[in-house]
């Protein structure tokens, strides 16, 4: 009797999307949460920490821009580690070293050991969010692929709203240090879940020869009742390719498109983290008070969460080009006009940070969605890991600009379209990127476009 071949790619994308892909997608997500409170919560704390440790506007670009050196040097690590180690091995060390380092910078004394402490527990947090993006992506049937990491990528700007409102009611009662305290505590508990909850990912069992039994139970759990035979071959429809997996983000033709995403999450993180590094402070420049000053940030983030949720549908329904050259267009504009808007009514602030927040995290959450799309299963980590590091360095660059700026007594106006033309870059990158390599990327979308 011949060996029955098992596709799990095939089984995972037929299948309905079952209470334990929910729950695989819900511990993704809460651990997702973690990056958008972390950055957010620093910006919306930004003066008292300032002032705490007597930074200047240039030292506090600094520190922040250093997390985003350490998430680069995460992305990077662990992202290859999980493609030769696997992702649930990979998510626990990093919401380890993550939840350890971020308790560890509620005791800084100073900004230098502040500054260590946030780089240690970034490298941290940069193995945590690609993996769980692409441990997700896996678990999702194809016709939810989209809005499902469109919907995780929500938990930045979630995060960063329970970061910034938290962090405006903790530090005024119980000192900025607090923030970091909560922030360790949770990954901790998270990790803690994990460790007996979370299954490994299932390409990953199959290219490398795991437990046949471990492979059948987890899809007993994916799709129950299915039939799977005792002796049966599993594969994953996508063959791991030979070699190291870096290697081939640039074969087959995918040089061009890699070197096009690359740019894309640079420009797009870029404009992001100077606006979550600064707005507080140039709102508090203006004139504001600081709690007006932390809650601007809060509805900013408020417009991504909800453009984050909602993105996903639409590029499962319009494609991924259309979508994402009107969002990074619309976020030049209103991102330049957010420099004006600090001179209204503090209600104009308002709505002029939602909307910054709800183009911002669209795009942001697009090009998650985007590479996902482009790249294969075997090399999907790799290729997310170093897009988004790409995308941290944007993130160190920016708001290292903005301090420039801040420190150079720029006006608000002129400092926000400086922030605002990466996406102008976007816009053009996404175009050119459709011509390049866009039927590839179709071709693995749900939308017909």
């Amino acid at each position: 009797m011949a060996t029955q071949r098992f596709d799990i790619g095939e089984a995972l994308d037929e299948g309905a999307f079952t209470g334990y892909r929910v729950f695989v997608f819900a511990l993704c997500f809460a651990l997702a949460l973690m990056d958008g409170y972390d950055a957010q919560s620093l910006g919306a704390i930004g003066p008292a920490v300032i002032q705490s440790l007597g930074l200047s506007p240039r030292d506090f670009g600094f520190v922040f821009s250093v997390g985003g050196v350490g998430v680069l040097v995460g992305t990077l690590a662990f992202g290859m580690l999980a493609d030769r180690f696997g992702r649930r091995s990979m998510l626990l060390a990093s919401a380890l070293i993550f939840g350890v380092f971020s308790i560890a910078m509620a005791w800084s004394q100073s900004g230098r050991e502040l500054t260590i402490f946030r780089f240690i527990s970034s490298i941290g947090l940069g193995g945590a969010v690609p993996n769980a993006l692409a441990l997700a992506a896996e678990y999702a049937p194809r016709r939810r692929r989209a809005a499902v990491v469109t919907l995780l990528w929500a938990a930045l700007p979630a995060g960063g709203m329970i970061g910034s409102f938290a962090g405006a009611f903790f530090v005024t009662n119980y000192g900025w240090p607090s923030v970091y305290a909560l922030g360790g505590a949770l990954p901790l508990a998270i990790m803690a879940i994990m460790w007996f909850a979370l299954p490994e990912s299932l390409a990953f069992l199959a290219a490398t020869g795991g437990e046949r039994g471990k492979i059948a139970a987890i899809l007993a759990r994916v799709k129950p009742g299915i039939a799977v035979a005792p002796d049966a071959e599993f594969h994953f429809g996508e063959k791991k390719p030979p070699g190291a997996p870096f290697k081939h983000l640039f074969t087959e033709g995918r040089a061009a498109g890699t070197a096009l995403i690359w740019t894309l999450f640079f420009m797009s993180f870029c404009s992001m983290l100077t606006i979550v590094a600064w707005s507080s402070n140039m709102v508090r420049s203006a004139g504001f008070g600081l709690g007006e000053a932390s809650a601007a940030l809060g509805w900013f983030n408020l417009g991504s969460l909800v453009s984050s949720v909602t993105v996903g549908a639409l590029i499962d329904r319009f494609g991924p080009f259309r979508v994402l050259t009107f969002y990074f267009a619309a976020m030049a504009c209103v991102i330049g006009a957010a420099g004006f808007a600090l001179t209204a009514p503090f209600a104009v602030v308002c709505v002029a940070f939602v909307a910054v927040g709800f183009f911002t995290g669209g795009s942001n959450s697009g090009i998650m969605a985007l590479g996902t799309l482009f790249y294969p299963v075997p090399t999907r980590g790799t290729g997310l890991g170093w897009a988004y590091a790409w995308g941290r360095v944007g993130a160190t660059v920016g708001p290292l600009i903005g301090g420039a700026l801040v420190q150079g007594k720029w006006d608000a106006q002129s400092i926000y379209l400086m922030i605002g033309l990466p996406a102008v870059v976007a816009a053009v990158v996404t175009l050119v990127l459709r011509a390049a390599r866009g039927g590839d990327i179709e071709a693995r979308a749900p939308a017909a476009v």
